[in-house]
């Protein structure tokens, strides 16, 4: 990938689409690419928080990593994405860690280079916030769905933000609701385990709301999903079809 073939794609991307041509060059030219194979870490908690990322390719995925030694998934990131966003809100240290999912190629940006525009241009600094604001919110309202919402509309809600991020994304296919997401991640977005997440999944298909494979979950019947995540009885496996005996006798 060559670098002059980023300046269209940082252009592309919210809140960096706001930016004057001035500053987007600015900001190309001293930008760096990194690539990142699957598993590897960006960054720890502890490391300075200096930069911020944009994901080219791939898919990032932030996670807690708790007492007991596992890791808790708190977001998944994808192409267009910007993640690292705190380093521009005073975050000193890293809290989180940033893992590649898969093979990524990210853009990273210096928290220096960016400080220019945050005082020059009043609609980038507004972009920066309500990425902020909106991540926040996303965090507040899942914690609060652990404690008050069932297993199935959590883990129906996880899929309908992914599903509605792939729809904006500049990469996202023309009619097709295509998620990369194993049943771990999912199980941790969701705050259940991966034994249930597979149950509700398995019930899902038979509604014919998703259909799994290979790793892939393809929506089927978003609508569905959406009354779903607002109910709270958990939802009916279809019922077969009753099967009738017949019985025959010799004449």
């Amino acid at each position: 990938m060559e670098k002059a073939d980023l300046l269209p794609f940082i252009q592309s991307c919210d809140p960096y689409s706001v930016l004057s041509h001035h500053e987007l060059e600015t900001i190309h030219s001293k930008s760096k690419i990194l690539v990142f194979e699957k598993g590897k870490s960006i960054y720890l908690p502890g490391h300075p928080s200096d930069q911020v990322y944009l994901v080219h390719s791939g898919s990032i995925r932030i996670a807690t990593l708790m007492e007991s030694g596992k890791e808790f998934t708190s977001s998944l990131y994808h192409v267009g994405e910007t993640f690292g966003e705190l380093s521009m809100a005073g975050e000193m240290a890293r809290v989180e860690m940033a893992v590649a999912y898969e093979r990524s190629v990210l853009i990273s940006l210096k928290t220096d280079l960016l400080s220019e525009p945050l005082k020059q241009n009043p609609l980038f600094t507004l972009g920066i916030m309500r990425l902020i604001g909106t991540r926040r919110c996303e965090s507040e309202n899942r914690l609060l769905q652990f404690f008050y919402a069932p297993v199935h509309s959590r883990l129906a809600k996880v899929l309908i933000h992914f599903a509605t991020k792939q729809a904006k994304s500049p990469a996202a296919p023309p009619s097709s609701i295509q998620l990369r997401l194993t049943h771990e991640i999912l199980a941790s977005l969701a705050g259940t385990t991966r034994e249930t997440t597979t149950m509700i999944l398995n019930r899902f298909q038979k509604l014919g709301i998703i259909h799994k494979s290979k790793g892939n979950i393809h929506i089927k019947d978003l609508q569905s999903l959406k009354t779903l995540s607002l109910s709270q009885s958990s939802p009916k496996e279809p019922k077969e079809p009753e099967k009738t005996l017949t019985l025959t006798h010799a004449a």
